[in-house]
């Protein structure tokens, strides 16, 4: 499991290495639309039920309260719960402009921004998997030249 990017492609999606995201140039008249997503993969031969996969967000509170925000939407092709088969894979997205939308609500609401985030997926029979911790600067969602200071400042406010 890991977060990816997409970029909108040809009807659609086309999967990236999230540090990829802001470096990939595209056509002209290309769709500028950037998504942040969750990667599931099933290496074994059985299938596997998703029944929720997205990302946490650690705003700087003790480990047992991590805000959890579930992919769904227009750019997740499967809905939830999800059958996926042995050895296959899934991703589920949402948009750049999202993501940043509710970073800012966030913020607005608790007085704390991100400081980190992972992804994670919920197999539906008590087992979550969860990703690699990412640094928030990650999120596709800065413009550039943001630094780590402009979300400490938004943690201070």
């Amino acid at each position: 499991m890991d977060a990816v990017g997409g970029r909108i492609a040809a009807g659609g999606i086309v999967s990236m290495p999230l540090e990829s995201l802001t470096k990939t140039i595209l056509p002209e008249g290309s769709d500028p639309t950037r998504l942040l997503g969750v990667k599931v993969v099933n290496k074994g031969a059985a299938g596997i039920d998703v029944t929720s996969a997205g990302i946490q967000l650690d705003v700087g509170l003790p480990d047992t309260v991590l805000p959890a925000w579930i992919f769904d939407g227009p750019w997740c092709r499967q809905a939830f719960p999800f059958r996926l088969e042995g050895r296959a894979r899934e991703d589920w997205y949402v948009t750049a402009g999202t993501v940043r939308a509710t970073v800012v609500e966030l913020a607005k609401k608790t007085g704390r921004a991100p400081v980190r985030f992972r992804p994670f997926t919920d197999l539906g029979d008590d087992t979550w998997e969860v990703g690699t911790w990412r640094n928030a600067i990650e999120l596709p969602i800065w413009k550039e030249g943001v630094a780590e200071d402009y979300l400490e400042s938004l943690n201070s406010a």
